[in-house]
């Protein structure tokens, strides 16, 4: 900016007739910080003289004044520090930058960390500037690492760049007070670079992403740039000190908001044209393909996920989310029954079975005489005969929808309980070997990190994924939609929800009574997950057990460890147990310890598990688990669907479409309403370019 610059600090050049300092200290105490620190060199005095102690803009001014010398930004830190200026943690911004960032979560990220520095980051891709950073998202950790955001490497000399460098310093950082004593020499001009460098290369420097670009005045095309952005928006502050407001007012510039950041909305925004950001409540993204990585263990969260598929396309296109990271194993699951491991499915498992049983589903399957059902359980007498219904389709059903099957409908089974073969049933019931449900007999999953690895790979997809933004309102705007979680907000041209729907009918402004009374008919059970570390490695080498005996809590168990041999620890073993449960049926009442206890004691009856080898144990509990179909659940669904779709509302995924669907559906479904949004937009398009021809 010279000549300019010889005469006037760059933080005094005007901005639309205002000095950019004000404009700078007016966006800090909107943020809510109270005090600053200039570090003033040459004409220094210029900002002194205006600014003052800065009451007028309602934060606290000092100043570190190196007079001619040179220090540099660490230097100039090392200076401040050694006048007592610096407070035990403090965010560090450059004085000709203007930013949009959430300085609150910011600070609230970088408290979490533990880190002892973080930098704030900008996706790049070389757009301003040469990228200098590899960024590991939030909620997206590399295996073993814990999932929060931090710079893997930041070098601005990189030479040649890594492919992986896509982001770029943003210009605002926060550090601890004892880095710059003990890390910053003093006595010597020295830039924060090398320091930053040094501490993303010990994993000791978190990162946050910033979603908005960011503005500077140290050239002339950038003050011109700056100038255009603050005359267009309600960025450019009036002069007078604003109060701090309550809500930090945040409107990036995505065309799509995306509510949820489970498989379903990664896919969305991955496939989608236009820009979007992804708004998750949790710390990370994933939804139920989260998954636990503890004390040397790994499985999945909200219970076993395992890659499979009818639809080959969408089969290589999990895999190859997950790179090289891919294992594949065969299905060897069997049936608990009357004290015998049967093989699974139980039709094509009856030589497992004692004699009388075996007759008795296999006579019934072949002299069937049941009327034309009306409902589940009538279904399954019709289509398995009452030997197979009676002895383990019916009370293992039962037991997973927590529901009598009589009170289900029928619309839902196709496919996903199909019919087998009269020639595979007699096979098996004299001991020939047969497979059923052979779409599923081999599985893919990922080699190390758990069923997490889908939606991390679905993440690096996404450039916008903002989490711990739980959404707690919606309302339609003229211009589009506002999303808030209380204390920030969001303004989109189109959202897609992923949100369970039974939630949505209350966070949405202004939806009527017979859409919640609708909303609130739709069933869903809740899920217990229990998992059990043993230290030995003498579990059977099952991948699963399905257990229909009412007198057992859990309705199946799992084996992680069948599915990576790195889910758990040489010599160890894993066995996680899944119980259906809902408020008020005396199991989702009961403490975790409670419901612990039971688990163990019914491994125990099953010699499983064996008092001694207990090393791990964890609960947790998913509130939608899975979805009940009962007589009401399509007419109420339809009312609830029909509405939202009417207000501009695309809903995708299993919550959101309260549809019990699978990994390779969400992905489908989401890459569909992405189609769809995709193809509207070039409908538009197209229209407005014909009315303005």
């Amino acid at each position: 900016m010279r000549p300019v610059t010889d005469v006037c600090p760059k933080a005094m050049l005007p901005v639309n007739g205002r000095p950019f300092v004000e404009i700078q200290l007016e966006w800090l105490r909107s943020e809510g910080f109270t005090h600053a620190v200039y570090s003033i060199g040459h004409l220094g005095h210029m900002i002194r003289d205006h600014v003052g102690d800065g009451s007028r803009w309602g934060v606290e001014v000092s100043y570190a004044d190196e007079g001619e010398q040179k220090l540099g930004t660490g230097g100039a830190l090392r200076f401040a520090w050694e006048q007592g200026l610096l407070d035990a943690e403090f965010a560090v911004l450059y004085g000709d930058s203007f930013l949009s960032v959430p300085t609150g979560a910011m600070w609230r990220h970088f408290v979490t960390s533990g880190a002892p520095a973080l930098m704030t980051v900008l996706r790049n891709d070389g757009q301003w500037d040469r990228s200098n950073a590899i960024y590991e998202p939030l909620g997206s950790p590399a295996a073993g690492q814990a999932a929060s955001g931090r710079v893997v490497l930041y070098d601005k000399l990189a030479n040649p760049k890594p492919d992986a460098m896509r982001y770029i310093d943003y210009g605002m950082s926060i550090l601890k007070r004892e880095l710059v004593e003990q890390r910053i020499p003093a006595g010597q001009a020295s830039d924060l670079a090398p320091l930053l460098n040094a501490l993303s290369r010990e994993g000791k420097l978190a990162g946050f992403e910033a979603t908005e670009r960011f503005y500077e005045i140290g050239s002339p095309e950038g003050l011109r740039d700056l100038q255009r952005f603050l005359s267009q928006t309600s960025a450019s502050p009036s002069g007078a000190a604003p109060e701090a407001p309550a809500i930090v007012k945040n409107k990036p510039a995505h065309r799509v908001g995306i509510l949820g950041g489970g498989l379903a909305g990664l896919t969305v925004s991955a496939h989608l044209d236009a820009e979007s950001e992804v708004l998750e409540g949790g710390s990370r993204p994933g939804g139920h393909c989260q998954s636990v990585v503890e004390e040397g263990f790994t499985y999945d969260a909200g219970g076993p996920h395992i890659m499979f598929s009818r639809n080959q396309q969408t089969l290589d296109y999990m895999v190859s989310l997950l790179g090289h990271n891919v294992t594949r194993a065969r299905r060897a699951n069997k049936i608990f029954f009357k004290g015998r491991y049967v093989k699974y499915p139980f039709e094509n498992g009856l030589y497992d079975l004692e004699p009388q049983d075996r007759f008795e589903c296999l006579y019934h399957y072949l002299h069937n005489d049941h009327p034309a059902p009306t409902n589940f359980k009538e279904w399954l007498y019709r289509t398995f005969g009452t030997g197979l219904a009676e002895k383990y389709l019916i009370p293992y059903n039962e037991k997973i929808w927590n529901v009598p099957a009589e009170q289900m409908s029928m619309d839902w089974v196709e496919g996903r309980v199909p019919k087998p073969s009269v020639e595979d049933v007699i096979k098996a019931a004299v001991g020939v070997e047969t497979e059923g449900y052979t779409h599923q007999l081999y599985f893919n999953y990922p080699a190390t990190g758990g069923i997490e690895g889908i939606p991390k790979g679905m993440a690096d997809k996404v450039r916008h994924i903002t989490p711990e933004f739980p959404v707690g309102h919606v309302r339609k705007t003229r211009d589009g939609w506002l999303v808030s979680d209380g204390t920030h907000e969001r303004v989109y041209e189109q959202i897609v929800s992923t949100l369970p729907i039974v939630e949505m009918a209350n966070i949405f402004e202004g939806v009527p009574q017979e859409i919640k009374e609708a909303v609130a008919a739709l069933r869903h059970n809740s899920l217990f997950t229990v998992t059990i570390g043993l230290a030995t490695d003498r579990l059977p080498e099952y991948t699963a057990i399905y257990v229909p005996d009412p007198e057992l809590i859990f309705h199946r168990l799992s084996f992680p460890g069948m599915f990576s041999p790195h889910n758990v620890p040489k010599g160890q073993s894993l066995v996680q147990a899944e119980i259906t449960s809902n408020p008020g049926d005396g199991i989702w009442d009961l403490s975790d310890d409670e419901v612990l206890r039971k688990v163990i004691a019914g491994l125990e009856s099953m010699d499983l598990v064996r008092p001694g080898e207990i090393c791990y144990t964890k609960v947790i509990r998913t509130q939608y688990g899975y979805v009940v179909q009962d007589f009401t659940y399509r007419k109420y669904l339809d009312k609830a669907k029909n509405y939202f779709t009417a207000e501009g509302v695309a809903l995708c995924g299993r919550n959101a479409e309260f549809e019990y669907i699978n990994m390779d559906q969400c992905i489908e479904r989401g890459i569909k309403v992405a189609t769809r949004l995709n193809d509207s937009a070039s409908l538009n398009s197209q229209q407005q370019q014909l009315v303005k021809a």
